[in-house]
């Protein structure tokens, strides 16, 4: 006979605990195979929820939560652990310089404005979110290498084609 343990009732009474679930636990064996049932019922509802936060290579996020603040860099990850339900936690993108913010993703059900740099979420659940940036940017019209590739060529062009006007005329009289 093979035994395979998915949970034992410590690791569920554990976790039970640590979530704040009440449970209750009922066991019945098969005389007739050999196989057994465990059936775990867990009720109440959990208290503190996790906020995972993250920002795509573009920008930062701020989030300030009970007075403090928490930054999270371009490209990271940070969680808010033991938010209580129904709290609203404050938050701001803040693009790098030739970057723009484009929108908040994931769970944003209870982001006040998902397509905001500066909003809020109220917290009901474990939530995922993601601020994304969009660039970089174009930079502006660099008139003078414009300038610089063109006037030789205009210079070039012009005197071409008066060598061909003069050259179709033949040679001047003396």
């Amino acid at each position: 006979m093979r035994v395979r343990t998915i949970f034992s009732i410590s690791s569920v009474a554990v976790l039970s605990v640590a979530l704040g679930l009440f449970w209750t636990a009922t066991a019945s064996t098969h005389d007739s195979c050999e196989a057994a049932t465990l059936s775990i019922t867990a009720t109440g509802e959990v208290s503190d929820y996790d906020l995972t936060i993250s920002s795509t290579l573009g920008g930062s996020v701020h989030a300030t939560f009970d007075g403090q603040e928490q930054t999270i860099g371009p490209g990271e990850t940070g969680t808010i652990s033991g938010v209580s339900a129904a709290t609203t936690i404050d938050l701001a993108a803040d693009p790098k310089e030739d970057y723009r913010f484009a929108n908040w993703i994931g769970d944003v059900d209870t982001i006040t404005n998902a397509n905001a740099p500066e909003t809020t979420i109220t917290v009901n659940g474990h939530h995922f979110i993601t601020a994304t940036f969009d660039g970089p940017l174009p930079q502006g019209i660099n008139w003078l290498l414009i300038g610089g590739i063109l006037v030789p060529i205009v210079v070039g062009l012009v005197v071409f084609l008066v060598r061909r006007k003069r050259a179709a005329q033949g040679p001047t009289p003396s």
